[in-house]
This record gives C-alpha cells, structure tokens and sequence, in this order.
C-alpha cells in the first residue's frame, strides 16, 4: 500500500509568512503523514500542521527555542520499507548536500529530506536520494513556494513538488 507525505521545509511562520496557505492547509488531509525540515521559526507553524495530521519534524536554525527545544535535530524512520532520515542543514550554499549527508554517515538511509537552502533538490548521490522541497514561505530569487508531495509504494519512490504563487 502507497505512503503518501506531506514534506515543507522553511515556513519561516512570524517573519516571511504570517499563516500557511489555506489551500495547503486544506490539502494535508490527504495524506498520511506531514513531514516538516526545519525552521518553523514560529511555534504556531508545529501547532498548526499537528492539528492538521500526524507530523515528524526537525528543528533548523532560524527556529526560536520555543520551537527548537521540541524537536531533534535529526530524525529516521522507516516508511513504506525504506528509511529516510530527515535534517535541516547549516552553512552556506557551497558543500550543503555533502554537509547534510555528513549528519547520518554513520548509516545512510534510503532517502535524505532536507531543507535550509530554499532550493528544491532531487538527485542520487552514492545511491543515496537527496530530496529537499524549497521554501514554502518563498524562495526570494523567484517569488514563489514549494513543498513537496512523497509517495512511496514498495520500491517505487515518486517526489512531486507543488509551486505555490505569492
């Protein structure tokens, strides 16, 4: 049976958005789980997707320690049979990918969210999946969102993402 995932990254909620999208709020109820990569910034952004559906989230760097007191700074789970690890990021743009998989050298998972650089991301690297959905309060280069639609179904992994206009 196919997972179907939620995946945001970047909400910035209180200092680039003032709310989520109402539409993508209304969207969330079609699927199983809500996957959030860091900087919420805000604790009504946690507030708001958990009152939405079940949610896995990391803390980022902009997050205020009312949100980042909450979460890891890394997450795994197993989902549909593959395991995806799940992390902000940090630094600058140059070397991020190989900074992000640094955090779960140790042990790869199949597949690696992540977020901090506003930039949505797929491509293998060392047989690894990097995924990361943009921003969704807004990539200031080209004045739109992105979150992401994840649909695992056995081996068969499909990423959608899902422009939103400001």
């Amino acid at each position: 049976m196919a997972i179907r995932v939620a995946v945001l990254s970047d909400s910035h909620v209180g200092q680039r958005i003032s709310a989520y999208p109402e539409e993508f709020l209304k969207e969330l109820e079609n699927y199983d789980l809500i996957i959030h990569a860091g900087d919420h910034t805000d604790i009504t952004s946690l507030h708001e997707l958990r009152s939405r559906g079940e949610v896995r989230a990391v803390r980022g760097n902009m997050d205020e320690i009312e949100v980042s007191s909450r979460l890891p700074d890394k997450l795994v789970l197993e989902l549909g049979g593959l395991r995806v690890g799940i992390t902000h990021g940090s630094g600058p743009p140059a070397g991020l990918i190989d900074r992000v998989r640094g955090v779960f050298k140790k042990n790869p998972p199949d597949i690696i969210i992540f977020g901090h650089s506003h930039i949505p991301t797929d491509e293998v690297i060392s047989g690894v999946r990097m995924l990361n959905p943009g921003a969704i309060s807004g990539n200031l280069s080209t004045g739109e969102g992105s979150w992401a639609i994840l649909t695992i179904d056995g081996a068969v992994v499909d990423w959608q993402l899902v422009k939103i206009h400001f």
